[in-house]
């Protein structure tokens, strides 16, 4: 994967909707009406299913809320890079390695979400979402890699 499609994610999930408090665009995507109104279970929640549902823009307001760890663990350990990366979801995947979640984190089956996106990745998006996970891999064992 080039760096420019890299980055060219990020600023796709920096923008649009991500000064808004409001980010609902279907039922597919997660509802953050009012940030503050939400206990810190029900932002976890929230940065949880805009995770596995890849609503990017729900996930800029609540990682813009200074209260919200970006490794937080649900009850088998995994982070929401787990399932960003699972689904394929490229903008959330870059967003949160930009917001330095760790690519290193190990769930209860021993599983980092390099092997969550291995497990359930068949398409073009899971392909470049592994292949920046791996570029910051390699980046924090500051190992070179040329790709393809």
């Amino acid at each position: 994967m080039n760096t420019q499609k890299a980055l060219s994610a990020i600023e796709e999930a920096r923008t649009g909707r991500a000064n808004s408090t409001s980010s609902a665009t279907s039922d597919a995507f997660v509802v953050v009406s009012s940030l503050s109104s939400l206990n810190p279970e029900q932002r976890k929640r929230a940065l949880f299913e805009a995770a596995k549902t890849g609503d990017h823009y729900s996930m800029v307001t609540l990682l813009n809320h200074k209260n919200v760890d970006i490794n937080i663990r649900d009850e088998d350990k995994n982070t929401p890079l787990f399932f960003a990366a699972e689904g394929g979801h490229l903008p959330c995947v870059a967003l949160l390695m930009e917001r330095n979640a760790d690519v290193t984190a190990v769930n209860n089956k021993s599983w980092t979400p390099l092997h969550a996106l291995a497990w359930k990745g068949s398409s073009e998006s899971h392909v470049e979402c592994g292949e920046l996970l791996i570029q910051v891999l390699l980046t924090k064992r500051k190992i070179r890699f040329s790709g393809k």
